[in-house]
């Protein structure tokens, strides 16, 4: 039920996916999961105060989840406390050093920029000349017997050799 709920808000039915997730986490309560959707849906229709006390609880029931911390730090940083919005990212990189939830090193290293999880969705429009242009470059590279790698030139500087180490 859980991802029927996201995918409830990912079609813009917000009601209908709170109401999913609600059902879900009444069957049962400890699933992590729906919660951390739940707050993360919260967050993003405005209802800081709930999803920061949903981020709270998870961060209890899981400890050790760096995107807890790095959700909890987005809601801080939304509500203007710059100071726990950063101590909570700083947190999220220390238990997750190697950045592999990317959004976390993005929000301490560009803050201010990158508020949304969820990238923009394309337009129809977009969408087409999107899909006209990946057909325009499979048809270049059916039409010609050159590679497409074999048009650039590529030419060693200094720095990318390990002589200069």
């Amino acid at each position: 039920m859980c991802h029927i709920g996201v995918v409830q808000y990912v079609l813009k039915k917000t009601d209908q996916a709170l109401k999913t997730l609600n059902t879900a986490l009444m069957n049962d309560p400890d699933n992590t999961l729906c919660k951390f959707h739940r707050a993360s849906i919260n967050f993003f229709i405005g209802r800081h105060m709930e999803a920061l006390r949903e981020f709270k609880e998870l961060k209890n029931i899981i400890p050790k989840e760096s995107l807890v911390y790095y959700s909890i730090g987005k809601v801080h940083k939304k509500l203007g406390n710059t100071h726990f919005a950063l101590m909570y990212f700083s947190w999220a990189m220390d238990l997750d050093p190697k950045a592999v939830n990317s959004p976390i090193k993005e929000a301490i290293l560009n803050p201010g920029q990158g508020d949304d999880d969820f990238p923009p969705t394309q337009s129809d429009e977009q969408q087409a000349q999107s899909n006209s242009m990946e057909q325009d470059i499979e048809t270049s590279r059916e039409g010609s017997a050159a590679p497409l790698a074999g048009n650039v030139s590529v030419e060693p500087h200094a720095d990318d050799s390990d002589d200069s180490l």
